[in-house]
């Protein structure tokens, strides 16, 4: 499964931006190279409020890059409930306390949760059911090149389905 660091440097990567940002992308960079290299250089070009504008078009504007888990897969359906029900459930259950500013869903919330998980097998389910359909349909929204966002999510995509392929899958996630 992906490493727990990635894990956590791609959830603050897909958080409001801050000024910790250069210096958690560098800390990415190491490890996935060149495939950051336009977002890299959009953050180091532009001043933290340029960034902070595009992550507010991108991901809160933009129904189709919404960081909303549960609404890529389900909509404003009563599963989506269901699902931030339960993750709410499962983070109790594993002493895991989310950002209370954001919903269970948000992909950055669910990514913190994969990166401080005992439980590889869990992690590994959550991303195959939940995290990867996800970013399949955010990436797709997106007009090739048009945005940095675009790489930070292509290559958590990326990170994610290498690491799948290379796992055996369990069973299903009971929503």
């Amino acid at each position: 499964m992906a490493e727990r660091e990635d894990l956590l440097l791609f959830a603050h990567l897909l958080e409001y931006p801050t000024a910790a940002l250069p210096q958690q992308l560098r800390r990415l960079r190491l490890a996935h190279g060149a495939r950051l290299d336009e977002f890299a250089a959009f953050v180091e070009r532009e001043p933290l409020v340029r960034v902070q504008e595009l992550y507010t078009t991108t991901f809160d504007l933009s129904p189709v890059c919404c960081p909303y888990v549960g609404y890529h897969l389900f909509g404003e359906s009563f599963k989506r409930g269901a699902l931030m029900a339960k993750l709410r459930e499962t983070y109790a259950a594993n002493d895991f306390a989310a950002n209370l500013a954001e919903l269970p869903d948000h992909l950055s919330v669910i990514l913190l949760f994969a990166a401080a998980c005992e439980d590889a097998e869990f992690v590994r389910e959550i991303t195959a059911e939940l995290v990867v359909p996800a970013l399949r349909t955010m990436v797709a929204g997106f007009e090739s090149g048009q945005n940095p966002y675009e790489d930070v999510l292509r290559t958590l995509l990326t990170m994610l389905d290498s690491q799948l392929a290379c796992a055996s899958m369990g069973g299903a996630l009971d929503v």
